[in-house]
């Protein structure tokens, strides 16, 4: 099974990013719940901060999909890009690596070990751990089923229902 974090550890994580940087691969994984390839593939111009919606052009089977920006994720995001980033000239990557160019998988996810380290979250946990944890707590605050598909980008509804297997059991264990 996937951990899923509560939205005390998620609040955790947040409260000990350092950086603009670590705020917006938290946002992305977590609040835009982003896949890992999705999170690689992501450019500048795919973050709409008028329209406040972040385009992925090609999430899991090629699929596309429109995620909303809310307030807070849309104006980190937004101090990122403008006071943070610093790319190579013509670097289209959203998130930025050591080496002024796109940020893999991996740097993600060391970044993510450096805030759980700080934060103090002794669960084996994994980029895919914050997908997993928006999509329960969406589901726990009474988003309907339907609506947490569409903003994971799943295809069929029976993707999204392993989420609230997962929420069930968890719920059942507190």
């Amino acid at each position: 099974t996937r951990t899923i974090l509560t939205q005390g550890e998620i609040k955790a994580l947040y409260e000990t990013c350092s950086t603009l940087k670590e705020r917006a691969i938290l946002h992305l994984f977590y609040g835009c719940g982003l896949r890992k390839s999705e999170g690689e593939k992501l450019n500048v111009n795919d973050v709409q901060f008028r329209s406040k919606v972040l385009y992925v052009r090609e999430g899991k089977g090629s699929k596309s999909r429109i995620v909303p920006l809310g307030e807070t994720i849309s104006e980190d995001l937004k101090s990122y890009l403008y006071q943070e980033r610093k790319a190579r000239y013509g670097e289209q990557a959203f998130i930025i690596n050591k080496k002024d160019t796109r940020m893999r998988g991996d740097g993600f996810s060391k970044v993510l070990k450096e805030l759980q380290q700080r934060a103090d979250i002794g669960k084996a946990i994994s980029l895919h751990s914050l997908r997993h944890s928006i999509a329960t707590h969406l589901l726990e605050q009474g988003v309907s089923l339907e609506h947490v598909r569409d903003f994971l980008g799943h295809q069929h509804l029976e993707s999204t229902q392993i989420y609230t297997h997962i929420n069930k059991t968890q719920l059942e264990a507190l």
